[in-house]
């Protein structure tokens, strides 16, 4: 078991779960820092390490498709209305944009991601 790999993903998965509670408050960054005793360094830090490791999970996927099929052709996914407590997260790839909401099981949301990195 490589304890160093374990380790990030402890820290992914806490940091996840603390953005998507920042999301949902609406609070600024400024003021989410201050509440758990950080700074705007390490939160842009884990921000952009959520968003790489998001990356380098459906990239390489994402380019083997493209290989296989020698074609660029836009993928949908169906998705559930929103609920009234508005987007948990929000995922860039590219120019695409997905808001994806608090409670979202974790099916759609792979569709989601999916359907964004073949765009």
């Amino acid at each position: 078991m490589d304890t160093r790999k374990v380790a990030m993903e402890y820290r992914l998965t806490q940091w996840s779960q603390a953005l998507r509670e920042k999301a949902a408050t609406g609070i600024s960054v400024k003021e989410f820092c201050l509440n758990k005793g950080v700074s705007k360094n390490t939160y842009f830090y884990w921000q952009k390490k959520l968003r790489n490791a998001a990356c380098h999970i459906l990239l390489p996927e994402a380019e083997k498709r493209r290989n296989e099929q020698g074609e660029h052709r836009p993928v949908f996914a169906a998705l559930r209305a929103p609920r009234a407590s508005g987007g948990a997260v929000t995922v860039r790839i590219g120019h695409n944009v997905a808001e994806i909401q608090d409670g979202t099981d974790a099916g759609t949301i792979e569709s989601v991601l999916r359907a964004l990195s073949r765009l």
